[in-house]
């Protein structure tokens, strides 16, 4: 999808938001492969409409199929360096078509996501210690509901930002750059 001035400003930002916050894009399904900026275009286009209008499960189920690239229902460290790896070629495929403000969010979004240590993050959100992140575990500061993910992500009762930020450890102040309410 191409994101220009001309997108609707409130789905540019939830396209960036999402890609950008790629611990949170557990959000059908892509055979998609490291460094591929047309798969990862695909999911944030059709992930963007899906987002904005459906419940946010689909949403999540989306994003889900595509990070999960083994099946098997949690994502492991392989999994969310493909992840971060198809964001960052997305990225350089995508950034000369944004504004100079959506290229700045999407600059702190990398940024973000390539700082964080991997191992770091999945003892974040890993509370049974299998090494994996499953999908309740990562939406355990999330309160889903039949809304859309945007509306449930502004939703200060149903997200604990705080929470999520503390789980991203030093990074995690930043997120609110990015559009945390």
């Amino acid at each position: 999808m191409f994101v220009s001035r001309q997108t609707n400003p409130l789905l540019r930002k939830r396209l960036l938001t999402a890609s950008a916050a790629f611990a949170l894009a557990a959000l059908p399904p892509l055979f998609a492969f490291a460094d591929d900026p047309v798969a990862f275009d695909q999911m944030v286009e059709t992930g963007g409409w899906l987002c904005e209008e459906a419940p946010a499960k689909e949403c999540i189920d989306h994003g889900w199929a595509y990070a999960d690239r083994n099946g098997d229902d949690q994502l492991d460290r392989k999994e969310l360096e493909a992840l971060r790896s198809d964001m960052n070629a997305w990225a350089d495929w995508r950034s000369d078509s944004l504004s100079g403000k959506d290229r700045t969010k999407l600059s702190i979004a990398r940024s973000i996501a390539n700082s964080l240590e991997l191992d770091d993050l999945i003892q974040g959100y890993d509370e049974d210690d299998s090494g994996t992140i499953t999908r309740d575990e990562l939406l355990a500061d999330i309160k889903v509901d039949q809304r859309p993910l945007p509306e449930i992500l502004a939703d200060k009762q149903a997200t604990d930002w705080q929470a999520i930020g503390e789980r991203l450890g030093p990074f995690g102040s930043l997120v609110g750059s990015l559009g945390a309410p």
